[in-house]
């Protein structure tokens, strides 16, 4: 099970090499009818979501009868720096606290992160959503950083100005390029 995670990271890309990573199966085991394998799993790196959860589907093929993988994640002596890891870190706890949150945490720029004095802002898309992620689901990510990376630190979640900004620069050239190629009215016989 590790040597097939360690095979799926591309750790070149992380600044590291394969003999950086430490990893360890603390538990492992199947629930009773074999559809469900549960998995604690420590690792001193904080890896890519998407490498994670690629690793799930490979272990999902591998295992005759698994249809889902539930891994418990947990990091000590992390190699990267905080800066390095928070941004790796944001997308885990997203998926973790997804369920009926799904549809503000779609709105979350997950590299679009700053640490300062003990406050740790993540830019997200929208005024509302921006409410209910700073009402709802900011103390979750708090806690998570506790529990898993041994911070203290509030979270807080900003309105990305700059997207709207964007959005409508390309409306309005969008606006303008329509209204040149339309084809222009033909002057009435009179």
């Amino acid at each position: 099970m590790i040597k097939l995670l360690a095979e799926l990271v591309d750790f070149g890309k992380l600044g590291y090499t394969i003999e950086d990573f430490k990893c360890r199966a603390d538990h492992a085991s199947i629930s009773e009818d074999g559809t469900i394998l549960k998995a604690d799993i420590t690792m001193n790196m904080i890896l890519p979501y998407e490498d994670i959860d690629r690793f799930k589907r490979a272990l999902t093929g591998q295992l005759e009868g698994v249809e889902t993988i539930d891994l418990q994640l947990r990091y000590e002596e992390l190699r990267q720096g905080i800066e390095e890891a928070l941004p790796l870190y944001v997308p885990h706890m997203i998926a973790i606290i997804n369920g009926s949150y799904a549809h503000v945490t779609k709105t979350i720029y997950p590299d679009q992160i700053t640490l300062e004095e003990g406050t740790l802002t993540i830019k997200a898309l929208g005024e509302t959503a921006v409410k209910v992620l700073n009402s709802d689901v900011a103390s979750s990510f708090e806690n998570l950083l506790k529990r898993d990376l041994g911070m203290n630190v509030k979270v807080r979640f900003e309105n990305e100005q700059e997207e709207y900004r964007k959005a409508g620069i390309a409306i309005e050239e969008k606006s303008r390029k329509a209204e040149t190629m339309a084809p222009r009215p033909k002057p009435s016989p009179e």
